[in-house]
């Protein structure tokens, strides 16, 4: 059985962005370029059977006065339990399209100026499944003009709510980092990090200690770009986030 369930909505951090042609927005959010969003789904509120189903909804605007042939493309970074309907993958206005692409490298979709269209994701996935996923939106003949965002789907239960609220994690700083990027907490064990870079590959592992209330990690041998770092306590995850580094 699939069930309908309203997501919390929390907006992490944004990363920086150049001003395009289109605009993005969703439910709470008028401008999603650049942002992350966090679709928490509180499995206990209901009896447990059957999967969760969410239909993530986008709407793109072309603010140009001249229209523009957009393509999508989805890229996924870590996935769990984790699916997309069959016939679902994603939809461009009434029209659906297969693959992690739309459209295809010979089609496309066109927006008039000032005309807005939505973008539909379904999402199925297990109770105890998540996924995170990177969205870019751009035009087909000048790939440059683009705007993106990430979504990361999960369902969380009471013991992992009242676990995050006891444990307190700041954001990563400076951000960007350049040689070394901080964390400040107060957990009540222990606990550790572990680093992931966009393709969800990990590439670092820290030990938290409760007796300590910080931690210093390196950044000077990484390359530029964007990292994501999950905290765990009694190996239950209570934040995911990330960092840009920038050499």
């Amino acid at each position: 059985m699939i069930k309908n369930i309203l997501p919390i909505i929390i907006l992490f951090l944004a990363f920086s962005s150049k001003a395009q042609d289109f605009q993005i927005s969703t439910a709470g959010v008028s401008n999603l370029n650049g942002q992350s969003l966090d679709f928490a789904i509180h499995a206990d509120s209901i009896n447990g059977s059957g999967n969760y189903f969410y239909n993530l909804v986008v709407e793109i605007h072309n603010t140009s006065s001249v229209e523009k042939f957009i393509q999508v493309r989805r890229t996924n970074i870590e996935q769990s339990g984790y699916s997309f309907p069959a016939g679902h993958t994603m939809c461009l206005g009434t029209t659906c399209y297969s693959g992690d692409i739309i459209p295809s490298a010979s089609s496309g979709k066109t927006i008039n100026a000032n005309e807005t269209i939505e973008l539909h994701v379904q999402i199925e996935f297990e109770p105890t499944g998540y996924g995170r996923e990177h969205y870019d939106i751009f035009e087909k003949d000048n790939t440059q003009n683009s705007v993106s965002f990430d979504a990361y789907y999960h369902s969380i239960t009471s013991n992992i709510k009242n676990l995050t609220s006891a444990n307190i994690v700041s954001k990563a700083y400076p951000n960007p980092a350049n040689n070394l990027v901080k964390l400040n907490y107060n957990i009540l064990d222990n606990g550790f990090i572990t680093i992931h870079d966009i393709t969800g590959k990990q590439i670092g592992k820290a030990i938290l200690s409760k007796t300590q209330n910080s931690i210093s990690l390196s950044t000077d041998k990484v390359n530029s770009g964007m990292y994501f770092y999950n905290i765990y306590v009694n190996n239950i995850k209570i934040k995911t986030d990330k960092f840009v580094v920038r050499h």
